[in-house]
């Protein structure tokens, strides 16, 4: 689809009609009594929250989250290797001159996931990738991102055109960091 933008394509639930619509499931497992368990996990791994999903069993919740992670951390991977131009539909040189919105940076400051909606500029979307961060789940996701220091290589792809966005997004580097390191059980 060539795209990023969650508005135009909805990934979770095109991978739902794939897996059970169109039967594929049946080619990846025989036995079908963890085939609910599965389709949660695929179709609410990318709501904004899971506090909004009524009726997860443990289990499901718990394979919710997993999925959650690894989405979001084979983000960071694709938002380090993918092209700028591609990520966001628009030369390189335009989004290395835009601001970050109070509100987005608001957000960061209380360490929480950014609302699609909220966003306003591509710099904004960018904070949006980063911050995924503080949405993850488990000890050893925070620890994936140290080991591979996608934050400061994610963080170092644009060269900050505008001043005040620059000094943002070392503002952003030393939440994240701080966060992450928290949660890595890793001291500063």
């Amino acid at each position: 689809f060539h795209s990023f933008q969650d508005s135009l394509f909805n990934h979770a639930d095109f991978g739902v009609k794939v897996l059970f619509e169109d039967r594929m499931i049946e080619g990846f497992l025989a036995d079908r009594q963890y085939d609910e368990i599965v389709k949660k996990a695929i179709q609410y791994h990318s709501v904004f929250s899971l506090s909004e999903v009524e009726g997860l069993t443990k289990q499901e919740l718990l394979h919710c989250q997993i999925i959650r992670d690894a989405d979001k951390l084979d983000n960071f991977r694709v938002k380090e290797t993918e092209q700028i131009e591609t990520i966001f539909d628009t030369p390189k040189e335009q989004v290395e001159m835009e601001e970050i919105t109070p509100k987005i940076m608001e957000t960061v400051k209380n360490r929480s996931s950014i609302l699609s909606g909220d966003r306003v500029t591509h710099m904004d979307c960018w904070v949006s990738y980063l911050a995924f961060v503080f949405d993850l789940n488990f000890t050893t996701s925070f620890r994936w991102i140290l080991e591979r220091d996608y934050m400061n290589r994610n963080i170092d792809r644009i060269a900050y055109k505008n001043p005040e966005t620059k000094r943002q997004m070392e503002e952003i580097r030393a939440i994240c960091d701080e966060f992450i390191r928290e949660k890595a059980g890793i001291p500063m």
